[in-house]
Formats: structure tokens, C-alpha cells, sequence
């Protein structure tokens, strides 16, 4: 699966929290556990996002970086907001059916 940097940077906290030593410019090698502790958070995450009714509320959860300019997230919030609980929707499932049959997954960086 493939996520655009500025897109992974809003979520890259929650897989620096859950897989020691990860690096955003590296290749990481991602254990099955692991997968399932960032599964667990990501799900959690986007079932918080229901909950969130301004650009103010969603920087608390996500990095927001340059990349998004809080102007533009403003006018299109409800939007971005479900366009950010579909990708992290989509990665969960994904992460899930990958790890189900491999031990390790490979996330790789810039």
C-alpha cells in the first residue's frame, strides 16, 4: 500500500509509538504484535475523528504539517475529516490481512 509522505505523516506517531527504533527514512521491518498494537490505535483513532469539529480539534490527534494549509482544511473539514477515516480505515484492513499471513510486514520510508 502506498501512502503519500504528507498523507503518512499525519498518522507516523501512532507507528512510532508501537515499532521501537521506527525511522522515517529507513526500511522497517514490522512484527505481527506490532501490527496489531498499531491496528488497535489506528481504529481508535478514526472512531475519535466522528468526534471532531474543527482543524483546532484534529491537529490534538494528527501531525499536521506544512503540507496542510489550515485554511484550506478549514473550508473542506467535514471532507478531509472523512477522507482521513477511510485511509486509516483502508490501512487497518490492510495491515490486518498482511500480517494475518506473514510474520513480519516492511513499511518503507522516504
Amino acid at each position: 500500500m502506498f501512502l503519500a509522505e504528507e498523507v503518512f505523516d499525519l498518522i507516523e506517531p501512532i507507528f512510532e509509538r508501537h515499532i521501537p527504533g521506527f525511522d522515517h527514512y529507513a526500511f522497517v521491518e514490522v512484527s505481527r504484535d506490532q501490527c496489531s498494537l498499531t491496528i488497535n490505535e489506528l481504529e481508535t483513532f478514526r472512531d475519535g475523528l466522528a468526534n471532531v469539529n474543527g482543524v483546532a480539534e484534529l491537529g490534538t490527534l494528527v501531525r499536521l504539517t506544512a503540507a496542510f494549509a489550515t485554511r484550506d482544511l478549514e473550508s473542506a473539514f467535514l471532507e478531509t475529516r472523512r477522507s482521513i477515516q477511510k485511509m486509516v480505515a483502508d490501512l487497518a484492513a490492510w495491515l490486518r490481512e498482511e500480517s494475518a499471513h506473514h510474520n513480519k510486514i516492511s513499511v518503507l520510508g522516504m
